[in-house]
């Protein structure tokens, strides 16, 4: 038996008919949900706003202003001068290590580092480094020095 094409295209259209039908009404419940915790959402946000056990209730901002300038003041105010110069002082000063703060580690300042008069025996830095490239032009036994 064999079914007319008509018959298949009512068949068709009543299916899709059904399916649509089925898609709304999952939308509209989706819709009614999402409507429904909005509300309560909007209702614990109201109560947490509006609660007394909130620690901003009990304060009021003159004495809390009062109470930290009482913290974070100091008696002596030279004291506090002292401290951020000492503070400067350790921190840009440079460590006095006598013969140690001559090296680095790498041997071509260690060459001129404790030497006061590096800048006229500048020819001798050639000889600390550890070699030149073949071909150079410059360094020890280069054209220019």
């Amino acid at each position: 038996m064999a079914a007319s094409p008509r018959w298949f295209c009512v068949s068709a259209c009543f299916v899709a008919a059904l399916l649509v039908l089925l898609a709304s009404a999952d939308a509209a419940r989706d819709m009614d949900e999402l409507v429904r915790s909005n509300v309560t959402t909007a209702e614990k946000t109201e109560d947490l706003q509006s609660s007394k056990n909130s620690s901003m209730a009990d304060h009021s901002p003159v004495d809390d202003d009062e109470a930290w300038v009482k913290e974070h003041t100091f008696d002596d105010p030279e004291e506090v001068v002292s401290m951020v110069e000492m503070s400067i002082r350790n921190s840009t000063e440079r460590r006095k290590l006598g013969f140690f703060s001559c090296t680095t580690g790498n041997p071509i300042d260690d060459c001129w580092r404790c030497d006061p008069k590096w800048h006229q025996r500048r020819k001798r830095l050639a000889d600390c480094a550890i070699g030149f490239g073949r071909n150079a032009v410059g360094g020890r036994d280069g054209r220019y020095y």
